[in-house]
């Protein structure tokens, strides 16, 4: 079954898959993880922060790849060895934290969150971590921030891995602009998470031959909770390397 079958499937399955549901309130509390992560300490130990964050995150829900999903993106970065790394949707900063643990010296990392509240947020655990010198973050959608603006802090002007984990009816829209601004060019790893559940529309048609190569890396939904039933969800994250 080819990658759009698969996420076209899942969704005559799941009719409601990638609809926009309101969230209970808990999930939108990022200044409780923030203080929990200072009440626990381990300062500028970036492995006990996120056991830390994955543990709130379990008696809290909250939007972060989770460990299992981490080993995908850990895997990744150990294949590409990326110094320049762009992320569209931070959240609360778990995904940057992974990620950021693992750069090589002199690797940047820049954060794209459209809420202040949460970049404010993510901020402060990234630093927390002892990653502050290594990660930063823009505040806005891809949409309005300068996205060749963001191009120019990268050596060569294209990130060498992207991560998307941000509005999935976005994907689509916004790989394009990092194309068109340059931040994403051959050779570029674009990971995407919630591919199959909540699902991406138009995603994976976009990230289709013969322009990238793409592969799904099969894991369930990172929560089981009110939006699935309290079962788990199948889901997968796309891993694509643009290939001119």
């Amino acid at each position: 079954m080819c990658i759009r079958d698969r996420y076209n499937a899942y969704h005559r399955v799941y009719p409601s898959g990638g609809h926009t549901v309101d969230l209970p309130p808990r999930q939108l509390h990022a200044g409780a993880a923030l203080a929990q992560l200072e009440a626990d300490g381990f300062l500028g130990d970036a492995t006990r922060v996120l056991r830390a964050m994955e543990t709130f995150g379990a008696r809290y829900p909250m939007f972060a790849i989770g460990p299992v999903k981490g080993l995908i993106v850990d895997d990744v970065v150990r294949r590409k060895r990326p110094t320049s790394v762009l992320e569209v949707g931070s959240f609360l900063g778990y995904s940057a934290v992974r990620i950021g643990s693992q750069l090589p010296k002199g690797a940047a990392m820049v954060c794209v969150e459209a809420s202040d509240e949460f970049a404010a947020t993510a901020r402060r655990i990234v630093a927390h971590a002892g990653l502050g010198s290594v990660v930063d973050f823009v505040v806005g959608r891809a949409e309005d921030v300068d996205l060749r603006g963001l191009a120019g802090r990268f050596r060569g002007g294209a990130a060498d891995l992207v991560f998307l984990d941000h509005c999935k009816e976005c994907y689509a829209p916004d790989l394009r602009r990092l194309e068109g601004a340059g931040l994403v060019a051959k050779g570029t790893v674009v990971v995407a998470d919630n591919v199959v559940y909540p699902g991406a529309p138009g995603y994976l048609d976009a990230v289709a031959a013969p322009d990238y190569a793409t592969v799904l890396r099969d894991a369930p939904y990172e929560s089981k909770g009110w939006e699935t039933k309290w079962k788990e969800v199948p889901d997968a994250m796309s891993v694509s390397t643009r290939l001119r």
